[in-house]
Protein backbone atom coordinates (compact mmCIF):
# COMPACT_ATOMS: atom_id res chain seq x y z
CA UNK A 1 0.00 0.00 0.00
CA UNK A 2 1.32 3.34 -1.13
CA UNK A 3 0.31 6.42 1.09
CA UNK A 4 0.73 10.06 0.11
CA UNK A 5 1.25 12.69 3.04
CA UNK A 6 1.56 16.25 1.81
CA UNK A 7 3.20 19.09 3.21
CA UNK A 8 1.56 21.93 1.58
CA UNK A 9 3.30 24.64 2.15
CA UNK A 10 6.30 22.80 0.92
CA UNK A 11 4.76 21.70 -2.41
CA UNK A 12 4.71 25.27 -3.36
CA UNK A 13 8.07 24.68 -4.60
CA UNK A 14 11.30 24.15 -3.51
CA UNK A 15 13.94 27.01 -4.44
CA UNK A 16 16.53 27.15 -1.58
CA UNK A 17 19.15 25.37 -0.86
CA UNK A 18 18.59 23.36 -3.56
CA UNK A 19 22.36 22.31 -4.46
CA UNK A 20 23.00 21.45 -1.00
CA UNK A 21 19.97 19.24 -0.48
CA UNK A 22 21.08 17.43 -3.91
CA UNK A 23 24.93 17.09 -2.28
CA UNK A 24 23.33 15.74 0.66
CA UNK A 25 21.09 12.80 -0.79
CA UNK A 26 24.25 11.92 -2.69
CA UNK A 27 25.94 11.09 0.61
CA UNK A 28 22.52 9.25 1.56
CA UNK A 29 23.24 6.98 -1.89
CA UNK A 30 20.56 8.41 -4.08
CA UNK A 31 23.03 9.15 -6.60
CA UNK A 32 24.20 7.48 -10.06
CA UNK A 33 27.80 8.07 -10.03
CA UNK A 34 28.83 5.14 -7.94
CA UNK A 35 32.93 4.55 -6.86
CA UNK A 36 33.37 1.27 -7.97
CA UNK A 37 34.90 0.15 -4.63
CA UNK A 38 31.12 0.61 -3.20
CA UNK A 39 30.07 -1.47 -5.89
CA UNK A 40 29.15 -5.37 -6.00
CA UNK A 41 28.40 -7.81 -8.33
CA UNK A 42 24.67 -8.46 -9.68
CA UNK A 43 23.19 -12.29 -10.00
CA UNK A 44 21.75 -12.72 -13.16
CA UNK A 45 18.22 -12.84 -11.35
CA UNK A 46 19.37 -8.97 -10.36
CA UNK A 47 20.57 -8.52 -13.87
CA UNK A 48 16.53 -9.38 -15.15
CA UNK A 49 15.15 -7.11 -12.70
CA UNK A 50 17.46 -3.98 -13.52
CA UNK A 51 16.00 -4.48 -17.11
CA UNK A 52 12.13 -4.75 -16.18
CA UNK A 53 12.73 -1.89 -13.53
CA UNK A 54 13.69 0.18 -16.60
CA UNK A 55 11.04 -1.07 -18.76
CA UNK A 56 8.58 -0.29 -15.88
CA UNK A 57 10.13 3.46 -16.17
CA UNK A 58 9.55 3.72 -19.46
CA UNK A 59 6.07 2.27 -18.87
CA UNK A 60 5.10 4.81 -16.02
CA UNK A 61 6.61 8.00 -17.80
CA UNK A 62 7.30 7.55 -21.15
CA UNK A 63 11.29 7.73 -22.61
CA UNK A 64 11.86 10.66 -21.35
CA UNK A 65 10.93 11.27 -17.39
CA UNK A 66 11.78 15.02 -16.89
CA UNK A 67 9.87 15.84 -20.28
CA UNK A 68 6.88 13.63 -18.92
CA UNK A 69 6.87 15.41 -15.52
CA UNK A 70 7.71 19.05 -16.30
CA UNK A 71 4.48 20.83 -16.73
CA UNK A 72 3.12 18.69 -13.97
CA UNK A 73 1.63 20.54 -10.81
CA UNK A 74 3.64 19.12 -7.95
CA UNK A 75 0.42 17.24 -6.76
CA UNK A 76 0.82 14.94 -10.41
CA UNK A 77 4.42 14.59 -9.83
CA UNK A 78 4.02 13.34 -6.11
CA UNK A 79 0.88 10.48 -7.70
CA UNK A 80 3.27 9.83 -10.36
CA UNK A 81 5.76 8.90 -8.06
CA UNK A 82 3.24 7.18 -5.96
CA UNK A 83 2.21 4.64 -9.17
CA UNK A 84 5.44 4.26 -10.25
CA UNK A 85 6.41 2.66 -6.51
CA UNK A 86 3.35 0.50 -6.82
CA UNK A 87 4.32 -0.30 -9.88
CA UNK A 88 7.74 -1.57 -8.16
CA UNK A 89 6.51 -3.35 -5.48
CA UNK A 90 4.32 -5.65 -7.68
CA UNK A 91 6.96 -6.48 -9.79
CA UNK A 92 9.48 -6.69 -7.38
CA UNK A 93 7.40 -9.10 -5.40
CA UNK A 94 6.82 -7.65 -2.27
CA UNK A 95 4.35 -7.03 0.33
CA UNK A 96 5.79 -3.37 2.10
CA UNK A 97 4.31 -0.43 3.02
CA UNK A 98 5.19 3.08 1.57
CA UNK A 99 4.89 6.24 2.25
CA UNK A 100 5.63 9.16 0.29
CA UNK A 101 5.41 12.61 1.40
CA UNK A 102 7.35 16.21 1.09
CA UNK A 103 9.19 16.91 4.21
CA UNK A 104 11.93 19.18 5.59
CA UNK A 105 14.90 19.40 3.81
CA UNK A 106 17.15 16.92 5.20
CA UNK A 107 15.65 14.43 5.55
CA UNK A 108 15.77 11.85 2.75
CA UNK A 109 14.35 8.39 2.63
CA UNK A 110 14.48 5.12 4.44
CA UNK A 111 13.71 1.39 5.03
CA UNK A 112 12.82 0.20 8.33
CA UNK A 113 12.66 -3.64 8.62
CA UNK A 114 10.84 -3.05 12.48
CA UNK A 115 7.71 -2.45 10.41
CA UNK A 116 8.80 -3.41 6.76
CA UNK A 117 7.99 0.37 5.46
CA UNK A 118 9.83 2.32 2.79
CA UNK A 119 9.42 5.98 3.17
CA UNK A 120 10.47 8.36 0.55
CA UNK A 121 10.92 11.78 0.87
CA UNK A 122 10.48 13.79 -2.63
CA UNK A 123 10.91 17.42 -1.26
CA UNK A 124 13.51 18.19 -4.44
CA UNK A 125 11.18 17.16 -7.31
CA UNK A 126 9.01 20.56 -6.43
CA UNK A 127 11.34 22.22 -8.71
CA UNK A 128 10.56 24.58 -11.93
CA UNK A 129 11.57 22.52 -14.88
CA UNK A 130 13.91 25.66 -15.67
CA UNK A 131 16.32 25.30 -12.33
CA UNK A 132 19.62 24.18 -13.29
CA UNK A 133 19.72 21.19 -11.18
CA UNK A 134 15.88 19.69 -12.15
CA UNK A 135 16.83 16.88 -14.36
CA UNK A 136 19.46 15.95 -11.52
CA UNK A 137 16.59 16.31 -8.78
CA UNK A 138 14.13 14.11 -10.89
CA UNK A 139 16.55 11.24 -11.38
CA UNK A 140 17.39 11.48 -7.93
CA UNK A 141 14.30 10.97 -6.91
CA UNK A 142 13.53 7.94 -8.69
CA UNK A 143 17.14 6.57 -7.61
CA UNK A 144 15.90 6.97 -4.10
CA UNK A 145 12.61 5.14 -4.86
CA UNK A 146 14.74 2.45 -5.97
CA UNK A 147 17.75 2.05 -3.80
CA UNK A 148 15.19 1.95 -0.38
CA UNK A 149 13.06 -0.72 -2.54
CA UNK A 150 15.90 -2.81 -2.98
CA UNK A 151 16.26 -2.51 0.76
CA UNK A 152 13.15 -4.47 1.33
CA UNK A 153 14.33 -6.62 -1.23
CA UNK A 154 17.31 -7.95 0.79
CA UNK A 155 14.98 -8.24 3.79
CA UNK A 156 12.36 -10.53 2.32
CA UNK A 157 15.89 -12.43 1.08
CA UNK A 158 16.73 -12.74 4.58
CA UNK A 159 13.68 -14.48 5.62
CA UNK A 160 12.94 -16.30 2.34
CA UNK A 161 16.11 -18.28 0.91
CA UNK A 162 13.58 -18.98 -2.01
CA UNK A 163 13.75 -14.84 -3.65
CA UNK A 164 16.46 -13.55 -5.45
CA UNK A 165 18.31 -16.58 -5.30
CA UNK A 166 20.48 -14.93 -2.91
CA UNK A 167 23.01 -17.63 -0.92
CA UNK A 168 23.12 -18.11 2.37
CA UNK A 169 26.67 -16.50 3.43
CA UNK A 170 25.07 -13.35 1.84
CA UNK A 171 21.76 -13.32 3.41
CA UNK A 172 23.65 -13.72 6.59
CA UNK A 173 25.85 -10.70 6.01
CA UNK A 174 22.87 -8.86 5.07
CA UNK A 175 21.10 -9.87 8.31
CA UNK A 176 23.90 -8.88 10.13
CA UNK A 177 23.92 -5.56 8.59
CA UNK A 178 20.33 -4.60 9.35
CA UNK A 179 20.62 -5.51 12.66
CA UNK A 180 24.38 -3.36 13.45
CA UNK A 181 23.19 -0.64 11.25
CA UNK A 182 25.41 2.42 10.45
CA UNK A 183 24.04 5.73 10.14
CA UNK A 184 25.11 8.49 8.46
CA UNK A 185 24.92 10.57 10.96
CA UNK A 186 27.17 8.66 12.74
CA UNK A 187 30.06 7.78 10.37
CA UNK A 188 29.70 8.80 7.01
CA UNK A 189 32.44 6.37 5.61
CA UNK A 190 31.21 3.22 7.45
CA UNK A 191 27.54 4.25 6.10
CA UNK A 192 28.67 3.78 2.73
CA UNK A 193 30.39 0.54 3.48
CA UNK A 194 27.89 -1.21 4.55
CA UNK A 195 26.87 -4.50 2.44
CA UNK A 196 22.90 -3.64 2.22
CA UNK A 197 24.16 0.32 1.00
CA UNK A 198 27.09 -0.88 -1.25
CA UNK A 199 24.37 -3.69 -3.07
CA UNK A 200 21.59 -0.99 -3.27
CA UNK A 201 23.76 1.82 -4.46
CA UNK A 202 24.90 -1.21 -7.39
CA UNK A 203 21.03 -2.18 -8.49
CA UNK A 204 19.89 1.64 -8.40
CA UNK A 205 22.84 3.14 -10.43
CA UNK A 206 22.45 0.21 -13.14
CA UNK A 207 18.99 0.62 -13.47
CA UNK A 208 19.27 4.83 -14.05
CA UNK A 209 22.44 3.69 -16.53
CA UNK A 210 19.29 3.10 -18.86
CA UNK A 211 17.37 5.90 -18.47
CA UNK A 212 17.49 8.38 -21.23
CA UNK A 213 18.43 11.72 -20.08
CA UNK A 214 16.55 14.71 -20.56
CA UNK A 215 16.33 16.56 -23.71
CA UNK A 216 14.42 20.20 -23.30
Amino acid sequence: MVDIIIAAAITLGVTVGVAWLVSLWDKTGYTESVPQELTVPMSETDLLMIAKTQEIITEVFGDDVCKTIADMKNTERINIMAVFAERLIEEYGLDVDVDIFVAEAEYCGTYLIDNNKAMFNINILMLDKDHELYEKCVRTVLCEIIHELRHAMQWKAINDKDFLETDEATREIWKNNFYNYIDLEVDSRGYSEQPVEKDAYTFASLVMEGVRHYEK
